[in-house]
């Protein structure tokens, strides 16, 4: 009985312990200027960015998976209207409510999400479907990266 006590306490520590943490910044890229940070970040929470596409004008969304290691994989797009830019050869796709879902993609991973920011992109980032960054809170015209530490 003492034995699966002990054991049951040096899992629970090796849990507690091995539990990582990341901070998401998004930054200028020329300089690593952070700009905004989102504290609190764990493997598996889901990051979605959502902007409006340059030549389609309509929205488009990815959904990013936090990995262990602080990188991002993708696992779902949602395009609004299918032309210019839209990925087409890579995983599954269907029409859901009348938008254009791509899941099952296998890609791999991505160290940062970089773009160049817009005001008129309306460009969002929302973790776990809570919204933490709006479009005027960054630089028009800027440079931008978002990453885990």
């Amino acid at each position: 009985m003492k034995n699966l006590v002990l054991a049951i306490i040096l899992v629970f520590l090796f849990t507690a312990c091995s539990h990582q943490e990341y901070t998401g910044s998004v930054q200028i890229q020329r300089t690593d200027n952070v700009l905004i940070e989102i504290p609190d970040m764990e493997p598996g929470d889901e990051v979605t960015v959502k902007w409006i596409h340059s030549v389609e004008k309509t929205p488009w969304e990815e959904t990013y998976e936090l990995q262990e290691d602080g990188t991002l994989r993708l696992i779902e797009a949602i395009f609004y209207s299918f032309g210019a830019g839209v990925p087409h050869e890579k995983g599954s796709m269907s029409v859901e409510e009348g938008k254009v879902v791509s899941r099952d993609m296998e890609e791999e991973t991505i160290e940062a999400f970089r773009w160049i920011h817009s005001h008129d992109a309306k460009f969002e980032v929302y973790v776990n479907d809570e919204l933490s960054i709006e479009a005027e809170e960054l630089p028009h015209h800027e440079a931008l990266e978002l990453i885990f530490k």
